[in-house]
């Protein structure tokens, strides 16, 4: 082709080489029409098929980032029998409840008959405050209400208190004995 021209300087290092644009295909204005055309079209179709390629991967890397998400097969079979066993578990409580459900009516009964006492002492302890009450009035406050309803007073009778103190000594008396037979 020789496009390239040097022009010799003083030294070596000076020395300066070009191209002369007229010598070149297409007068040194590049490629020809047609040519860039078919570049441009080239391109266009290298960056959609770029494009695609891309969302492709995107997919596949959410479905392995999902798949890996997800138990194997051994993990999903211990996962399977806990299942099966809190399954088992589950349908033994409701064995185990259905029982109970048939002694609903002892339950029932049970109660009625604890409502039936507790209603009688709170009469009979009614009497017995009245009781004590008059002993008052008509030993004219030798004898108190307050003394008698302390532990060791003239004359013993259970207050609410002592009854609860009694009741929470006798279950904690219980509890220990279950523990220590266990």
């Amino acid at each position: 082709w020789n496009s390239i021209i040097a022009k010799i300087g003083r030294s070596m290092s000076s020395t300066i080489y070009y191209v002369d644009q007229t010598k070149l295909p297409n007068k040194g204005n590049g490629l020809p029409f047609n040519e860039k055309m078919k570049l441009q079209t080239d391109l266009g179709q290298a960056e959609g098929e770029l494009l695609a390629l891309n969302e492709e991967l995107k997919s596949v890397l959410k479905n392995v980032t999902k798949l890996t998400n997800e138990p194997t097969n051994y993990e999903a079979e211990e996962i399977l029998q806990k299942e099966e066993e809190a399954l088992k578990d589950l349908r033994d409580q409701v064995e185990h409840s259905r029982k109970l459900r048939l002694n609903e009516d002892e339950r029932v009964k049970i109660q009625k008959r604890l409502e039936r006492a507790i209603l009688e002492w709170r009469k009979r302890r009614t009497k017995c405050m009245e009781f004590l009450r008059n002993l008052e009035d008509s030993t004219e406050g030798t004898i108190t209400v307050k003394q008698c309803l302390k532990d060791g007073g003239q004359v013993g009778i259970e207050s609410d208190e002592m009854v609860i103190e009694a009741a929470i000594e006798a279950a904690a008396a219980r509890k220990k004995l279950n523990c220590s037979s266990n």
